[in-house]
């Protein structure tokens, strides 16, 4: 069983991994370019599950590097750019996959099937683990409003 502790947490989480899950889909539309309303990225991206999402935005990222105009200049703005993103990437696979672990409890289920009889984490950290879900969507959603225009594609 859960406590209202827990429920509160799992509920603040959801909704802090839609945040990051959201700004993830913002950065990988701002890299593919569009007109803002003219875009068909998201219909594309829109049923995929966020472990795609996050492959799509890493193969998006190295395929940059052919799309810049290369100076000294550009060349570090890029780095900077796909460390930072590659950075946020590792995070929100580390994020997911606790998120996966709490949401996709089950302990109902019988046999080989059933899950452990209680989620043994905290709603304390899974507050700090939404914290984080919260900072990492701010970063992918700071990366992709950034100018890009060392960038031809974006």
């Amino acid at each position: 069983a859960l406590s209202l502790a827990q429920e509160r947490a799992i509920g603040r989480m959801t909704l802090k991994f839609n945040w990051m899950e959201h700004a993830l889909e913002v950065l990988i539309e701002s890299i593919v370019g569009g007109d803002e309303g003219t875009s068909l990225v998201l219909p594309l991206i829109a049923r995929m599950h966020f472990v795609m999402k996050v492959d799509v935005l890493k193969d998006q990222v190295t395929a940059l590097a052919d799309h810049y105009v290369p100076t000294d200049e550009n060349e570090e703005a890029y780095q900077q750019f796909a460390s930072a993103v590659k950075q946020q990437i590792s995070q929100a696979r580390q994020l997911n996959a606790f998120r996966n672990s709490i949401v996709h409890w089950r302990p109902f289920l019988g046999g080989q099937h059933a899950t452990k009889a209680e989620i043994d984490v905290s709603a304390k950290a899974i507050d700090q683990k939404a914290d984080e879900m919260e900072s990492v969507g701010d970063e992918l959603f700071s990366l992709a409003i950034q100018p890009r225009n060392w960038c031809k594609a974006g």
